[in-house]
């Protein structure tokens, strides 16, 4: 047996860079040549109907030509793999009785011949390793057998390769396909839904508009709060549909985010005066701090930030019974460049207990999340949260939540901003 195995080589650090067939047969043919006499190597493919000398090497004159093909009946490759044997030794192939009435024979002549089978790991017969010796006394043995039945094992590994390489091959490609496809699906879906949320903002902006106006009218108390409920019906199922096109955009990657100066004081301004109504006499006060260390000139998306603090304050504002809520920006530790530098935002309270549920859709994939647990109107509306974290990914940033009875639930944000 050769102590060998050539469709391996070794690479630096034990890292093994495995041959194809084309390299393996060149180095059979390079240990055949010093090994077994014999005037012609071939390696034969065959599926039954035909069989493809493949590979041929001849040493001195050309017995047969690469590249041929031949009915399977009237090849030596059949006799092996018709008969399941492990070798076939024939001394003369004019005068054999299973050789002698081949038309291949009749180019051959009295050639002595060789041949074991090529099988793959699942036991498949891929072709045959084949030997010819122009001269019928040249009796070919056991000895020769096994050295062909090692190289055959050699060809076997390295034709198993190519098609494991030929099947990778065909499963990227058929996943860039699928890749291509999601893309567009989302892309269609994102702008189905375009137009479809714009066909509701319309007469919805209407409802909404028409409803302010009808509580400045002469109303009874009874009326004004059924148009009140209206209209923040109406508000909510808009913020709902903004929510739908955001993460529709977002799933497409379509979404693009601004690249302007924004001024961070004046979106912590607008957070506080637009929650100031909700704290009247629940016993909730709400304070914000910005880093005195803040650079003066920042540039982002101010409109998506400010939408992710709306999320993390309001939600914090509707899970604290008591107390003080905090809002904090500083400079992140992650400085990326002169250029570029890391909002690090904390909003929490000591009575703030977000409920698990929520804080899973603002950690993890949306789609992977059961609701079985949750009510429809729940899952919905934590859309909000999956959109922030989304957001948060896209400025190159990170959620993270700290959960304790002393401390309560805090929320943690870090997001990149140019400085320039």
């Amino acid at each position: 047996m050769c102590a060998f195995r050539p469709t391996i080589k070794e690479k630096a650090g034990d890292e093994l860079d495995y041959r194809g067939l084309d390299e393996t047969v060149e180095q059979v043919w390079r240990t055949m040549n010093q090994l077994l006499q014999a005037s012609t190597f071939y390696l034969a493919a065959s599926d039954k109907v035909s069989t493809i000398m493949l590979k041929v090497h001849n040493r001195k004159e050309a017995l047969l030509d690469e590249g041929v093909i031949l009915p399977y009946e009237h090849s030596y490759c059949s006799l092996l793999m018709e008969g399941s044997m492990e070798a076939l030794m024939i001394g003369n192939v004019s005068e054999h009785h299973l050789t002698s009435a081949k038309p291949l024979t009749t180019a051959l002549k009295n050639c002595s011949f060789i041949g074991v089978p090529v099988t793959l790991g699942d036991g498949r017969i891929f072709g045959t390793l084949c030997a010819l010796d122009d001269s019928s006394s040249r009796v070919f043995d056991d000895k020769d057998a096994v050295l062909l039945s090692s190289m055959s094992a050699l060809i076997g590994y390295a034709v198993e390769w190519d098609l494991l390489q030929g099947e990778l091959q065909l499963m990227k490609e058929l996943a860039a396909r699928a890749r291509e496809s999601v893309e567009q699906a989302n892309a269609e879906k994102s702008l189905y839904l375009k137009m479809i949320s714009h066909g509701i903002r319309t007469p919805l902006n209407g409802v909404i508009g028409m409803t302010s106006l009808l509580q400045d009218t002469d109303l009874s108390e009874e009326q004004q709060d059924y148009a009140r409920i209206v209209q923040l019906s109406g508000e909510e199922l808009m913020v709902f549909l903004n929510d739908v096109v955001d993460l529709a955009e977002i799933e497409a990657g379509t979404m693009l985010l601004d690249h302007l100066p924004f001024d961070l004081y004046g979106c912590v301004d607008d957070i506080m005066d637009r929650f100031a109504g909700q704290l009247t006499g629940n016993g909730i006060r709400l304070e914000s701090r910005i880093s005195p260390h803040m650079p003066a000139a920042l540039f982002g998306d101010q409109a998506r930030i400010c939408q992710i603090l709306v999320m993390a304050v309001g939600n914090a504002l509707k899970y604290t019974t008591k107390g003080i809520i905090s809002l904090s920006i500083e400079p992140g530790e992650s400085n990326v460049s002169e250029h570029e530098m890391e909002l690090l935002i904390r909003v929490g309270g000591t009575h703030t207990r977000i409920p698990t549920e929520k804080i899973e859709l603002l950690l993890h994939n949306f789609a992977a999340l059961s609701f079985s647990h949750r009510g429809t109107d729940q899952a919905a509306l934590g859309l909000e949260w999956v959109i922030s974290r989304r957001l948060v990914e896209m400025m190159n940033g990170r959620i993270w939540v700290d959960i304790s009875e002393e401390q309560g639930t805090t929320l943690y944000f870090s997001i990149k901003v140019d400085t320039s």
